[in-house]
């Protein structure tokens, strides 16, 4: 029984391949099986014949034997289409050249009916269906036409004509059963497709996410490290809420003699594609500052572009990937406030106390410059922003993903209004207590929602 169990799935399987879709492998895998039992029926019901009325339809049945061969190689070929409408066909076919040659009074027409459910099963489309309705109509019509127009070739008797009708309707039934088997058994081989696909799409989840975490460990390694950061300003704070496991977002900082440059940067894309261009993007500004010894922001960025421009140019291909970036530049020894700016500009806040004794937070805002570091349209030099340095003022460098983040009980985008106006309530508070308000304020306003983008906000107080 192990023999033959094997046998029969692996011809149950026919043409099939491993990646085969769920519907094609049903419909491929019951039209295999038909393929292999309706033979054995033609087989099983040629010694009735022969007992009931000699050798007389032999020929006919040796015939469709013969022709059911040719849907098993069709299939061999994955021309599953034609041998689905090949088996529809000949089966018709068969059903009307047997009824005329016996002539009316055996009811073969009956066996139409569960043809017709065996072409509805074959084919899911719905013009598909409509033409093996028509075939099953037409096969009908021709065969009663046929019994009173053609004089029968095979002279039977009454007594054998009600034996043939009991035929007819047997082979009506088991084709039913079949079409009946396909619901109620096949289900054994999807479940074991599934699990297949499952456990291979599992495998195949846990090495992307195993790469993807390593690349994190690699991306986490370019980042600064935070406590580096606050040795040099102490009131300080990142929040950093990547979408993925890796992110677009990066920040950046770099030390240069009595200069400290620090960054918040958001590289095209998000994931594994913004990680790489943020590889890419922290690279050309550290060879900006290291190798070419740039110090003043705006001419940073345009170096900065003109280095990932000549990265992507070594595809061959119109890459027009980059970053927008807010860069601040720190100059204790001269009391000096440098910035630049590529879309995402600089917020900062300045705590005065008027003659009454009333402590107010002023928001000031330097717009950046309207186009990316990377690929744009009449590209132009980025400007330098100088500001005096003033004790008890807080800047803060960011990204899109926070005002863009929807949520709330409208579900919709947090805006840099709102932000801004956090900013502001809070600022009297310590650097880290406006970490974790930030960070709570994010997460209560999307609530359940997707985060849409990955998140970089700087906080510094000098």
């Amino acid at each position: 029984m192990g023999k033959i169990s094997q046998i029969w799935e692996g011809l149950s399987r026919n043409g099939l391949r491993e990646e085969e879709g769920i519907m094609q492998f049903r419909e491929v895998i019951f039209l295999n099986k038909i393929l292999i039992i309706s033979p054995l029926i033609i087989i099983f019901q040629i010694p009735i014949e022969i007992a009931l009325n000699g050798f007389k339809a032999l020929s006919l049945d040796l015939m469709f034997l013969a022709l059911m061969l040719i849907p098993i190689f069709l299939q061999r070929f994955r021309y599953f289409w034609i041998a689905k409408l090949y088996c529809v066909i000949i089966s018709h076919t068969f059903i009307v050249i047997a009824g005329t040659m016996v002539g009316k009074g055996i009811n073969n027409h009956v066996t139409i009916i569960p043809l017709l459910l065996f072409g509805m099963i074959l084919f899911k489309k719905g013009r598909d269906r409509i033409f093996v309705l028509l075939i099953s109509t037409l096969s009908y019509f021709i065969l009663n036409y046929l019994h009173e127009a053609i004089t029968p070739v095979y002279d039977i008797t009454e007594e054998n004509k009600q034996n043939f009708t009991i035929i007819f309707y047997v082979l009506a039934l088991i084709v039913t059963f079949l079409c009946g088997f396909y619901f109620l058994n096949i289900n054994k081989d999807f479940e074991e497709l599934i699990e297949k696909q499952k456990e291979s799409l599992e495998e195949k989840n846990k090495e992307v996410k195993d790469s993807i975490t390593y690349a994190k460990r690699i991306q986490l390694s370019i980042l600064p490290n935070e406590n580096q950061i606050k040795e040099i300003i102490p009131n300080s704070f990142i929040t950093y809420i990547p979408k993925d496991i890796v992110s677009g977002d990066f920040y950046w900082t770099q030390t240069v003699k009595n200069l400290f440059f620090i960054a918040a940067a958001d590289s095209t894309g998000h994931g594994v594609p913004g990680a790489m261009v943020s590889v890419i993007c922290s690279n050309a500004l550290n060879r900006s500052v290291k190798e070419f010894g740039i110090t003043e922001t705006g001419k940073i960025l345009d170096k900065t572009r003109e280095l990932i421009l000549e990265t992507f140019a070594k595809s061959g291909s119109d890459v027009k990937d980059g970053m927008d970036i807010s860069l601040l530049c720190l100059d204790k020894d001269n009391q000096k406030i440098y910035w630049s700016g590529a879309n995402n500009p600089l917020w900062y806040i300045r705590r005065t106390v008027s003659s009454e004794d009333v402590e107010n937070n002023e928001l000031i805002e330097i717009k950046a410059d309207k186009q990316p570091v990377g690929k744009t349209d009449n590209p132009k030099p980025f400007t330098t922003h100088q500001l005096d340095y003033k004790t008890n003022t807080s800047f803060y460098l960011f990204t899109d993903g926070f005002a863009d983040q929807f949520g709330g009980p409208k579900g919709k985008k947090f805006k840099y209004k709102q932000l801004a106006e956090l900013m502001v309530n809070k600022n009297t508070k310590s650097m880290e207590e406006q970490e974790k308000t930030l960070t709570e304020a994010f997460f209560n306003w999307k609530g359940d929602l997707e985060q849409v983008d990955d998140i970089c906000i700087i906080g510094i107080r000098i």
